[in-house]
């Protein structure tokens, strides 16, 4: 066994924090296998797998059931303010039980670590503080047990070194962490509200318009009696290219000296999200050796859709660059006449379940993936409207994507103000003297 070191912990920590054993404050106990035997039996109950724990919360969506006997029951059920420490997988990962109504009990893969004294230790602050130590200062590489599937035993995480600040600080560290991962939450919540209430009007106004119109049946389903439907390829016209080559005809990657910093963008299907595409993680092509390819360009307004691996998310081209180049997993579509097409509408038609469902169930499996190639896409078919319709519709799914956007890029920055925050309080490079939690609380809701 490894002996207890304050090398383990981050250098110049205050003379005020002590160190001792993970044991020394928590009583360590792993659950109930999970096996047909222990399967069987009338006394079922629902158990946390690994998959249950996530960083700093838990999913208790889809909940496993075994048999319990009641000497198990009394002895696995979980209490208020346990930790949920992963033995395998992403090592170390915790969580809190914080449900006093639902009993509930564990697997073996799980440790339980129970405060033996809530005088002296806040669980609160130590889920933090593993948060911090396995995932951004790996203080605790090499702990795990190493065999063909890396764990963290009972013992490994029995001996591992704690800080230990004073309660107070503890609870104060905690609370601020706490309200971050609040404020983080409550995005996840607007973020998921805001993509159901963009999904559920596109669904409307695909099936029933904005004009109050009987329906008619159609060869894509009911659709206003007003509204037209076209094959794609009749209204926009159509790119891919099967590999992106050089001008000597050898593949371009994305590795290679081709690629730069800066220079055009070389769009692939993971660089879009959100309905945009994100520039940030482009790889980008000399410009020079871009302006010698023929195929693979796409411009401003351009309706982008992925029809390889992850198929059917889309975007429009922005004016950020004089054109972008598209690797084989990206299809753009250039409306031909704006005055009987809006390509925002395009890209809302795209977005909705319908067009989904139809784009998931022609794409053929290739050798390994998904894949819905050009000729295919061609014969897809798209409900017309009018343009003023059009507009209407287009631009609000775009005023909802943006909406999604904005939310996202808000979580993006709590997430790094989170981890930046709790790097420097767990080093103490910060203090929680030093922070106003009444004004923070009021910058979070802000």
């Amino acid at each position: 066994m490894e002996t207890l070191a304050k090398t383990d912990l981050p250098e110049l920590l205050p003379s005020d924090w002590t160190t001792v054993r993970f044991d020394d404050l928590f009583s360590v106990q792993q659950g109930k296998q999970v096996s047909k035997k222990n399967r069987r039996g009338d006394n079922q109950r629902p158990f946390l797998r690994t998959k249950n724990v996530l960083w700093g919360h838990l999913d208790l969506t889809d909940l496993d059931k075994m048999n319990f006997t009641e000497a198990e029951e009394e002895r696995l059920c979980l209490q208020p303010g346990d930790l949920l420490v992963c033995e395998g997988g992403d090592i170390g990962r915790t969580a809190i039980w914080r449900n006093r109504h639902e009993p509930c009990y564990y697997q073996n893969h799980l440790h339980r670590a129970r405060a033996k004294d809530t005088n002296k230790v806040y669980p609160e602050f130590v889920l933090f503080w593993l948060w911090y130590a396995f995932e951004i200062g790996h203080v605790y590489f090499g702990r795990g047990n190493v065999t063909t599937i890396p764990n963290l035993s009972q013992s490994k995480l029995s001996e591992l070194p704690l800080p230990l600040p004073s309660i107070d600080e503890q609870q104060k560290i905690a609370s601020i962490l706490g309200l971050l991962q609040r404020a983080i939450a409550q995005q996840d919540r607007l973020i998921a509200i805001t993509n159901e209430l963009k999904r559920t009007v596109l669904y409307y106004v695909f099936r029933h318009g904005l004009r109050g119109e009987p329906e008619k049946e159609t060869e894509i389903g009911p659709l206003p009696l007003s509204w037209k439907v076209s094959k794609i390829q009749q209204l926009v016209d159509m790119g891919l290219i099967a590999k992106p080559m050089d001008g000597n005809h050898g593949n371009l990657h994305p590795k290679s000296d081709d690629f730069v910093r800066d220079g055009i963008p070389f769009v692939m299907a993971s660089d879009l999200e959100n309905g945009t595409i994100n520039f940030s993680t482009c790889a980008y092509l000399r410009k020079e050796q871009a302006d010698r390819l023929q195929k693979g360009f796409s411009n401003e307004g351009d309706v982008l859709i992925s029809h390889k691996a992850t198929i059917g998310i889309t975007a429009i081209v922005p004016k950020v660059h004089d054109y972008v180049m598209l690797t084989p997993q990206v299809t753009y579509y250039r409306v031909l006449d704006h005055g009987a097409l809006s390509n925002l509408y395009l890209k809302a038609f795209f977005e909705s379940d319908a067009f989904q469902q139809e784009f998931a169930k022609v794409a053929r499996d290739g050798s390994t993936r998904s894949y819905i190639g050009i000729t295919k896409q061609r014969d897809l078919f798209v409900a017309l409207p009018d343009l003023n319709e059009q507009l209407e519709i287009g631009n609000c799914a775009a005023l909802l994507q943006h909406k999604i956007v904005l939310l996202t890029r808000r979580r993006s920055l709590l997430s790094d103000l989170f981890h930046t925050v709790l790097h420097q309080l767990m080093t103490a490079q910060m203090r929680v003297n030093d922070l106003d939690l009444g004004e923070l609380e009021s910058a979070m809701a802000a």
